[in-house]
């Protein structure tokens, strides 16, 4: 792989790197003001394809 392919590649993943974590955030700031709106806090269930609940 040449090199300027190779920069390509990960300038691609960077960027897709920070668009992840942007969604997170984003998701994150809406989780927290439901939580304050509704007087709740977040509750995780083990299971990890499972949505927390706000208690």
């Amino acid at each position: 792989m040449s090199k300027k392919k190779l920069l390509i590649v990960l300038a691609a993943l960077a960027a897709l790197s920070a668009i992840a974590g942007l969604i997170g955030d984003a998701r994150e700031a809406r989780m927290e003001a439901y939580a304050k709106a509704n007087n709740c806090t977040w509750h995780y269930s083990w299971y990890v394809n499972e949505e927390p609940v706000c208690k």
